[in-house]
């Protein structure tokens, strides 16, 4: 593991010998009764179950369901990644990164838990620490047009449009037909064309079945 990535999850890690005691109880309401798994229970379906209420914006049970899937099973990574993912839309960024940082302590380059660790700086206005974990991304996954155009948006945040270019240019020579990268890229143009004030709004969508943040 390098110094760089050892440095960083130090950081994440302070969130959780601060949190550790909320951990697996939702947001304080105590143990959730109504989520029983068994021998028998069909954990990938459950885990389906806690995505369509996380994308219903019930979070909270959504995490409910994903603790108990962790207390069953700790190395399913993917539910622990989404469990981050639900700290972060809820403003929770401390929650956030102490389980996206479990994920990276034993996988290191999982493209899904970097990816969410860049979207809870990002919200959070922590720019230059989102910049360290695209670096480490992009070092693993260089490729990467989800990591390249989350890259852009953190150059353009810290007004390094040179550089958000040449990032967008980079996304568009992997995939000429990116439509987020062109939109961008034309908004870029439009503005260092014109001298007007602009009023911006700005979404964040993924990929899979994640709520927007705006």
């Amino acid at each position: 593991m390098s110094t760089s990535f050892k440095y960083l999850l130090f950081y994440c890690c302070l969130a959780l010998a601060c949190s550790l005691p909320e951990i697996g109880y939702g947001q304080g309401k105590g143990r959730d009764t109504t989520v029983v798994i068994t021998d028998k229970t069909d954990i990938d379906a459950l885990f389906k179950q806690a995505r369509n209420l996380g994308s219903s914006d019930n979070t909270e049970q959504a995490r409910r369901i994903c603790q108990k899937i962790l207390e069953r099973n700790p190395n399913y990574y993917e539910v622990r990644t989404y469990l981050g993912r639900t700290y972060a839309w809820d403003k929770m960024y401390d929650n956030a990164r102490t389980e996206l940082s479990r994920v990276l302590i034993e996988k290191e380059n999982d493209l899904d838990a970097l990816s969410a660790l860049v979207d809870v700086e990002m919200w959070s206005g922590n720019y230059d620490i989102a910049a360290d974990y695209l670096k480490i991304g992009l070092a693993s996954h260089p490729t990467s047009e989800e990591l390249l155009l989350k890259k852009a948006k953190v150059q353009l945040r810290q007004n390094d449009k040179e550089s958000t270019a040449l990032t967008l240019r980079r996304v568009l020579d992997i995939n000429p037909g990116n439509k987020d990268a062109l939109n961008m890229m034309i908004a870029l143009d439009m503005d260092r064309l014109n001298n007007r004030f602009q009023l911006q709004y700005e979404s964040d969508f993924f990929d899979r079945d994640y709520k927007p943040q705006q």
